[in-house]
């Protein structure tokens, strides 16, 4: 299966949408997914699975090589594809129409893209510098917003307010803080960490991109990668849960991650999760919870929760015969949700060109 590339370095690592403002759910949401993952998933068809399905091979003559994308953003009529050293904007049959700020050391340009993300009609691209950018979807620099002093590695606008929340990479796993609420260089509240980790190694640790990530789709909430909870944040600034996810013994463990040491990434089939699952929220829609394995490429399968039928769902999500040859062993797996919540967005390669093709689905 080939997917987003995820962008990991080993040595001391380097590493949407129209949300509802108030607290949604009192009391939080139960996700039981411990037996199902056990069980493991059911194969469905995406023909079965969905009642619309739009294949984009993105046109990549004039912007070769696309290759490492990060997000995936669909808004009206456009598609934006971020990548660390771009981000492009496409139209709805693949064409390529004009990027977003460029490379470079100029105030409007960016060194590195290491955060993209979308709230109303600005762009918000997190630079290497530890500055936001601000762009509109015409490409139009719009100014910057510093951050504070902190080790930020993901941030995002939480949206329908004027605040960021930025998750803190625990690279020596001794870290007080992990979550950052913050309003340009002011901290609102620092969300501190609960346990240490002791290292086997101290040349390596494994920080991973998107440990924490924003709901796509239509509430407004997040998720930490090996936290069961996804919360909201409340007007005061601290977290609300919003939802807790029981995987049982399948549920990877953060502590792995600090028993790694150097000669295991040569092993082959190495899984840096031990077998385990580390699970992403990737949103909401029509009260549908999406959720997938932050090692898709191991295992490209899909968890859902229905919140109004309260039942879950685990299930490998097979492609219909196209006149596509995707590659082998391509399953959808949505990674986005677009900001209006009308599709399901995944990634796919061509299995001859290696192309990328953007896969958009109605349910």
């Amino acid at each position: 299966m080939n997917k987003c590339t995820l962008l990991l370095v080993c040595g001391l690592f380097l590493a949407c949408n129209k949300p509802q403002a108030e607290i949604t759910n009192e009391n939080p949401v139960k996700i039981e997914l411990a037996s199902l993952a056990e069980k493991g998933p059911e194969t469905i068809s995406l023909k079965d699975w969905s009642k619309n399905i739009k294949f984009i091979p993105l046109e990549t003559k004039e912007i070769q090589p696309v290759k490492n994308i990060s997000t995936i953003i669909q808004k009206n009529n456009k598609l934006l594809i971020a990548q660390p050293q771009r981000a492009s904007v496409f139209d709805l049959d693949g064409k390529y129409l004009y990027d977003i700020g460029q490379q470079g050391n100029k105030p409007e340009n960016y060194i590195s893209i290491q955060n993209l993300t979308v709230r109303n009609d600005t762009i918000f691209i997190k630079d290497k510098n530890n500055q936001i950018k601000l762009y509109n979807w015409q490409g139009k620099f719009m100014g910057l917003i510093p951050t504070p002093e902190l080790p930020i590695l993901d941030l995002y606008p939480v949206l329908d307010k004027d605040i960021f929340i930025g998750h803190i990479p625990n690279r020596t796993g001794e870290n007080k803080n992990r979550l950052a609420i913050f309003r340009d260089t002011t901290v609102l509240n620092l969300i501190p960490t609960y346990s240490k980790f002791e290292r086997v190694d101290g040349s390596i640790v494994i920080t991973l991109i998107s440990e924490m990530r924003t709901f796509d789709g239509n509430v407004s909430a997040f998720k930490e990668l090996f936290n069961d909870t996804i919360f909201q944040i409340k007007p005061d600034y601290s977290l609300h849960p919003y939802a807790v996810i029981n995987l049982g013994k399948n549920k990877a463990t953060e502590e792995h991650r600090y028993a790694l040491t150097p000669n295991m990434f040569t092993q082959k089939n190495f899984d840096m999760f031990d077998g385990k699952i580390a699970l992403s929220a990737i949103g909401e829609k029509d009260d549908i919870i999406y959720m997938v394995p932050y090692n898709k490429i191991i295992k490209p399968y899909t968890f859902s929760f229905d919140k109004k039928s309260g039942k879950a769902y685990y299930q490998k999500i097979t492609y219909p015969e196209s006149q596509l040859e995707l590659t082998d062993g391509s399953f959808f797996t949505p990674a986005f949700i677009s900001t209006d919540g009308k599709y399901l967005i995944d990634l796919e390669f061509t299995k001859n060109d290696n192309k990328p093709v953007i896969v958009l689905v109605e349910r």
